[in-house]
């Protein structure tokens, strides 16, 4: 399974994502045999966290959810505000259900969709991140990272305006990743790819998806 872990890895490094069937705490033990290090969502938070919909006025301040409540998420990456987010980010969906991951990479944009990627934009657009009390400028890509949320990032330039219009722009036409199995595994690599959970659909009110984030081999 370890070396399995590691070819899921590479693999979802190139396509932006990949699925398999495993169970979430097995993966976790095979990812801590490779010297993964886990990512919690949030300072003080558990590893593993689970993702469910909350109407806007109950969601955590801090939260998409208290933005979209139970409309579609924007496209984003995890831990945009951590000075090193993570590198994969692993769902699981406690039950089957209708409502989708939007999953976004660069080549699934050229590939697919005539939009063309604002790479300058994505590169050198200014926005003020901010995480509780720490605000910083900075870009949405370096060192072969993206980070990108508009949760916790503002655009102060026009090439990052440019930027978030164009995130919302190809929201529609991102991959649906349907939750078809509670034994699948979504496994992101979030250097690379933005994701955003679908409008929920009227019976999945009850929806938890199970989530955990890793970097290689790094501590905090």
């Amino acid at each position: 399974m370890s070396l399995a872990l590691n070819e899921l890895a590479a693999e979802a490094a190139v396509n932006g994502w990949v699925t398999a069937r495993a169970d979430l705490q097995e993966l976790r033990q095979v990812a801590r045999s490779l010297g993964w290090h886990e990512v919690p969502a949030r300072l003080g938070d558990e590893p593993v966290s689970e993702l469910y919909p909350v109407p806007a006025r109950k969601a955590h301040p801090r939260s998409l959810s208290v933005q979209y409540g139970l409309g579609a998420q924007p496209l984003h990456t995890d831990g945009a505000h951590l000075p090193l987010p993570p590198e994969i980010v692993a769902l699981q969906a406690q039950t089957p259900n209708r409502t989708a991951t939007r999953l976004w990479t660069a080549a699934n944009t050229t590939a697919r969709l005539s939009r063309a990627v604002p790479w300058s934009a994505l590169r050198h657009g200014v926005f003020l991140m901010s995480s509780g009390r720490r605000r910083i400028h900075a870009v949405a890509a370096s060192h072969g990272q993206i980070r990108y949320d508009p949760g916790c990032m503002k655009p102060c330039d026009q090439r990052a305006r440019r930027l978030a219009a164009f995130f919302e722009e190809v929201l529609n036409d991102a991959h649906a990743h349907t939750w078809d199995s509670n034994r699948e595994v979504l496994l992101i690599d979030n250097r690379i790819t933005l994701h955003a959970r679908a409008q929920v659909s009227p019976d999945d009110e009850d929806r938890v998806l199970r989530r955990v984030a890793f970097r290689f081999g790094r501590g905090e």
